[in-house]
């Protein structure tokens, strides 16, 4: 897949190395999951490790909805 280089994609690279929470919000078809994965594509080939999980996909959408156990006090 080709991505077409967007103005913001530099102002992702710069914002996510701050320790703050980074957003990416829109509608519905404006190229979030693309932003994303090309993001983690970026990181990779700096050798970092980053996990794409789609949660309209009903497999990790049931993970996802289980949580994680509290632990027994």
């Amino acid at each position: 897949m080709e991505i077409i280089p967007r103005g913001f994609f530099q102002d992702i690279l710069t914002c996510v190395e701050r320790p703050e929470i980074l957003v990416l919000h829109g509608a519905r078809q404006t190229g979030k999951s693309t932003t994303l994965k090309w993001w983690l594509e970026q990181e990779r080939s700096r050798g970092r490790v980053g996990v794409y999980l789609d949660a309209e996909d009903p497999a990790i959408l049931e993970v996802l909805n289980a949580g994680v156990p509290s632990p027994s006090l």
